[in-house]
């Protein structure tokens, strides 16, 4: 069994069947349209991010946290492109934007935006803040599901990357000022609980 329908399989499980139906619609070259929201003008790629991360899982897992020195250098700067290959074959091409392959952890991407998954009143994440050259992460809180809250994607992350890696959470970094102020910007959201957009 090839790589992609295992992708497909895993997603079939864990997918609503709203989530199946754009899945369906990628697999045939579709994209959402473009649609307001909140007065921007946005397109849904949260199925193009969910086979992303489990293609990144996969690879990984397959063909990486097995062998010897995972950590060395050489295995995370070789898995570096193979993610970035990743990303812009199975979200930016899709979407016309394969131009923007180098921004790929190179920095929160202020045009690919997180928000909370529909029905939730509240979202869970964690924050981070740096305290002597150090990240620390807060416990988790929760955040109101209101129009405000709104993170930028930086990556799909794992507790424990070098060895076999479920990437259970979104890193990303918040946008809003008073949050910003009084929590931090950087983020730690479980994926299960995220929507991702596309921002023009």
């Amino acid at each position: 069994m090839g790589p992609v329908m295992v992708i497909r399989l895993v997603l079939a499980r864990s997918f609503t069947t709203k989530t199946l139906k754009r899945a369906s619609a990628f697999r045939t070259g579709q994209v959402a349209d473009w649609r307001d929201y909140e007065g921007d003008q946005v397109k849904d790629i949260t199925t193009q991010m969910f086979l992303f991360k489990e293609a990144v899982r996969h690879s990984w897992n397959t063909h990486f946290a097995g062998n010897n020195a995972p950590e060395s250098t050489e295995a995370q700067d070789d898995f570096s492109k193979i993610e970035q290959s990743l990303f812009r074959t199975l979200v930016l091409v899709p979407c016309g934007l394969k131009g923007k392959t180098e921004e790929y952890r190179a920095a929160p991407i202020p045009w690919l935006i997180v928000r909370p998954r529909p029905g939730l009143s509240e979202w869970p994440v964690q924050f981070g803040v740096r305290e002597n050259g150090n990240m620390i992460w807060r416990a988790r809180e929760n955040l109101p599901s209101l129009k405000n809250v709104v993170a930028e994607f930086y990556d799909f992350f794992d507790w424990a990357p070098y060895g076999y890696i479920d990437l259970a959470y979104v890193r990303a970094r918040v946008v809003d000022a008073r949050l910003i102020a009084s929590k931090g910007s950087l983020v730690f959201i479980e994926h299960l609980h995220c929507e991702f957009y596309i921002k023009e």
